[in-house]
């Protein structure tokens, strides 16, 4: 048997109000892990406030629906990574660290997409690791994040298109 992390670690300047959305993210992953029936986690989302309902509109009986499009698993929604948010500089902005050993990369990206608007563009890059050492069982990549959408590429494909 072997295990295999999804690791990636990167920083990103935010501002005051997107540092709270990306705080208010973390909560709403915390309500939908609750477990509630509709009527409790509706009521999780109203606490959520007026400036995430506008980035994530109400939709369905939880209100979750949008938010919960970030994710492939609608059961289990986590963004699998920590997200660590300084105090405002001087200039009213907070720095963001992203970090985990099994990364959500999509949901991350696509959160960053929505919510963090004033480091677009930017992107990370990740590995793939395993405790074993296997072939095909070491890469990663990166993901362009822009206000378009997201743009990934593999240390496969990269390399596919660098020896053509």
């Amino acid at each position: 048997m072997a295990n295999t992390y999804t690791k990636a670690a990167f920083t990103l300047t935010v501002t005051i109000e997107e540092a709270a959305m990306l705080r208010a993210a973390e909560q709403a992953v915390d309500i939908l892990d609750s477990n509630g029936d509709d009527a409790d986690l509706a009521l999780g989302y109203d606490s959520l406030g007026t400036r995430f309902h506008s980035l994530f509109p109400p939709k369905g009986a939880s209100r979750f629906e949008n938010f919960l499009a970030l994710f492939d698993d609608w059961i289990f929604p986590y963004l699998d990574c920590r997200i660590d948010i300084t105090e405002p500089d001087d200039a009213g902005n907070c720095r963001a660290t992203f970090w985990g050993d099994q990364f959500g990369i999509e949901p991350v990206a696509g959160l960053i997409r929505i919510v963090c608007k004033s480091a677009l563009p930017c992107g990370f890059a990740w590995i793939s690791d395993c405790d074993r050492m296997r072939p095909g069982e070491f890469g990663g990549g990166c993901v362009l994040i822009t206000e378009a959408g997201l743009t990934f590429h593999s240390t496969q494909n990269i390399l596919d298109r660098a020896a053509r």
